[in-house]
């Protein structure tokens, strides 16, 4: 019957052709996308994230211990440092009479496991000569300085708080207006007291000078001791 219209008819003809087509493809395409939907999912081997738990746990504990062998990071902080700009309160652990108005005063002085910036600037002013340190009386604020007799500080690492114990010694007279003098004497161990230092008093090196006189009296011997030490 469509031969009978010509062209008019094929085009009709072809028109039906390309409709049927692509129902067929549209009904395909329904019948794939549902069957992909129902598709499940893979299902992971038993004991995968159990596995994926026990490496990340491994690895964050290989991290701390690094951290605890070669930094201080998991440690508290180390108190009782000497500080060149800042007071510090230092514990005096031991006190011992020299003479009726003479006392040596021992207090714990502490360094971190490894040293810092802190450290080395205190070893740089040690290096240069004769140094000192400034105690104050926290009860009046007043200060007064003091030359160490001797400073050490152990190797034996504490591994509780990663801190090195060791101590500084100064040998102080009592006198009667001396209102330091008598604030150190009248400290008990186990006190605390404030201090700021290294100061350099008095630059020196080694075979800096041919000859080398010293005169001195009293404590005033306390940097005589340092160059002679050296």
């Amino acid at each position: 019957m469509l031969a009978r219209f010509g062209a008019a008819g094929r085009r009709i003809q072809a028109g039906r052709c390309w409709r049927d087509r692509a129902q067929l493809t549209a009904h395909s395409s329904i019948r794939h996308f549902a069957t992909a939907a129902e598709q499940k999912p893979k299902e992971r081997p038993p004991g995968t994230y159990t596995i994926w738990a026990m490496e990340a746990i491994g690895a964050t504990m290989a991290f701390l211990y690094y951290l605890h062998l070669h930094t201080d990071l998991l440690k508290p902080e180390v108190k009782e440092r000497l500080d060149p700009q800042k007071y510090t309160p230092f514990t005096l652990i031991e006190k011992e009479p020299l003479t009726p108005d003479t006392t040596r005063f021992r207090f714990r002085v502490n360094r971190p496991r490894f040293d810092g910036d802190l450290e080395k600037t205190v070893d740089g002013i040690i290096a240069q000569g004769a140094w000192s340190v400034d105690i104050k009386d926290h009860m009046v604020q007043t200060y007064r300085t003091y030359t160490p007799v001797a400073l050490s500080v152990s190797e034996t690492v504490d591994e509780e708080t990663g801190s090195r114990e060791g101590f500084v010694d100064f040998v102080v007279k009592r006198y009667p207006r001396g209102s330091l003098s008598r604030f150190l004497h009248d400290t008990r161990v186990g006190d605390q007291v404030e201090m700021r230092g290294p100061i350099l008093t008095w630059p020196y090196h080694p075979a800096k000078y041919k000859h080398l006189y010293m005169i001195a009296g009293g404590t005033g011997i306390a940097p005589m001791y340092q160059i002679i030490d050296r």
